[in-house]
């Protein structure tokens, strides 16, 4: 038993600073998992000879043992120990390990190992707590992934591809996230969405029925039922408030012939603090030119479908004039993103522009109506 506790304290620090991600009683459950796992691949070999119903049943029956077993454990996604801790605790281990026997060593060794989980709790509480609303546009690579958030609240806008965009929300103190918005049905915005909705608490999601298909739609939906969150369709025109935020939706009624799928992007326009963010989705130039005769002025841009050439029209940019533009984008990506005209038409009218791919993610903070922007390399 004792050496069990060593394992999970030795474990645990590692995991939390490459992955993010803790499972605590993670060896107690394996240990416990793997005679029933050593079952399940013998049925299954004999399955493939005598694929009968009974030994189906058999493997089933197995599974679900595991995915109860599964359950005993503590497993989730959490902030990393400051790379401080972590090497503070190493040094103590190792002088615990070279001047000191037996249970003494013992006791060291444990309160070593227990310095950078602790330090991973404090930093993501702090982090947790902000003094004033925030948008950040979280680099998940070639993807999209927008964290709006209060004191209290926050909104997710799409999911990036995969877990990255846990990692980044545990990073951040973020627990549970009260509403989940896809702007449209892509890998790149939703399979991380999915994620979300699997993992963490998320009160609603939103999506738009417009183009709604495909695998990950598919995903969408099955994760939203397993987990019991409600969904809501979003109309054009729909608004989301809470604390010092309001979100109002757009969503074109038209069947567009050209990339259907990311002109029918749900395009947001965030208030807080007294400024104006605009959340584009994946929207090309005839989407945009759909929106022409709407309020859409903001003072934060987020680029569309990534800054390709697509999108960014002359009179888009016209119509929103914003003072920062953000690019989400992956480092190196196949697609040439962001395109050079799109640099040179935010450059001509002298936004400010920020890039993930370049300078990681991006915070804008509204204190007092003024915007503060900054990156951070996670």
């Amino acid at each position: 038993f004792g050496q069990l506790i060593g394992a999970e304290l030795a474990i645990a620090p590692l995991t939390l600073f490459h992955f993010r991600q803790y499972a605590l009683g993670g060896s107690v459950v394996t240990l416990l998992m793997a005679p029933a796992i050593f079952a399940m691949l013998v049925a299954s070999a004999v399955a493939c000879a005598w694929p009968h119903d009974f030994v189906f049943e058999v493997i089933r029956v197995l599974h679900r043992v595991c995915t109860w077993l599964n359950a005993g454990g503590m497993s989730g996604w959490f902030a990393s120990p400051p790379v401080v801790a972590m090497i503070v605790a190493a040094f103590v281990a190792l002088l615990a390990l070279a001047f000191l026997r037996e249970r003494k060593r013992a006791i060291v060794l444990a309160v070593a190992l227990l310095i950078p989980t602790s330090a991973a709790i404090v930093k993501s509480r702090r982090a947790a707590v902000i003094e004033h609303p925030r948008v950040t546009f979280l680099d998940v690579g070639q993807g999209d992934a927008i964290a709006i958030r209060t004191r209290e609240r926050t909104i997710l806008v799409d999911g990036g591809r995969g877990d990255r965009v846990l990692a980044l929300l545990a990073e951040r103190g973020v627990r549970r996230v009260d509403v989940a918005i896809l702007t449209h049905a892509h890998p790149d915005h939703c399979a991380g969405l999915a994620r979300v909705i699997e993992e963490m608490r998320v009160g609603s999601v939103w999506i738009s029925p417009r183009r709604f298909r495909g695998d990950c739609a598919d995903l969408m939906i099955e994760a939203a039922n397993a987990s019991r969150t409600p969904i809501h369709i979003v109309r054009d025109g729909d608004t989301l408030a809470f604390d010092d935020v309001r979100v109002v939706a757009h969503v074109a009624d038209l069947n567009f012939r050209r990339a259907p799928e990311n002109n029918s992007s749900v395009v947001l326009r965030v208030e807080t603090g007294g400024r104006t963010f605009l959340l584009t989705g994946d929207i090309e130039k005839e989407a945009e030119l759909t929106l022409a005769d709407r309020d859409l002025h903001a003072d934060v841009l987020k680029v569309a479908h990534h800054g390709s050439r697509t999108s960014s029209s002359a009179s888009f940019l016209a119509l929103v004039q914003p003072r920062i533009a953000v690019i989400s984008c992956g480092r190196r990506n196949l697609f040439g993103h962001p395109h050079p005209a799109v640099l040179d038409a935010l450059a001509e009218r002298e936004i400010r522009v920020w890039r993930t791919d370049r300078d990681g993610s991006v915070d804008v903070e509204v204190r007092r109506r003024s915007l503060y922007a900054r990156s951070r390399n996670d």
